[in-house]
């Protein structure tokens, strides 16, 4: 999935979760797919 793409769907589930829980700070970063850890694969690997 383009990291663009995943930004996008990430803004829509921030705003869901505040208007589920008013007041709520809410994050939700994306990694591009080199960051994310895989099983059996250290992060920095």
């Amino acid at each position: 999935m383009p990291l663009i793409e995943a930004h996008a769907i990430a803004d829509r589930v921030e705003q869901a979760i505040r208007v589920a829980l008013p007041g709520t700070e809410v994050i939700v970063h994306e990694d591009p797919v080199s960051l994310s850890v895989r099983p059996g694969r250290k992060l920095w690997q």
